[in-house]
């Protein structure tokens, strides 16, 4: 059976980068998967998220921290 490749939008990006940034993993090797994932997913999209506007990242920040915190 083929499967398809897995395409990625943004949304994939923005979950990679709250994925990454998120605290209380089970296990050390899920919180290194997902570290590992988002640099790859901010090459492939040419968006990086520690290079962008400090005003515009304090606020994309704030809205990851809250989605999970809930």
């Amino acid at each position: 059976m083929h499967t398809m490749p897995k395409v990625y939008d943004y949304k994939d990006l923005v979950m990679a980068y709250i994925d990454a940034n998120r605290p209380g993993y089970l296990h050390e090797d899920f919180k290194t998967y997902h570290q590992a994932r988002l640099p790859k997913l901010e090459e492939a999209f040419d968006i990086y998220f520690k290079n962008g506007d400090k005003a515009l990242m304090m606020y994309f920040r704030a809205a990851a921290e809250t989605y999970y915190s809930i």
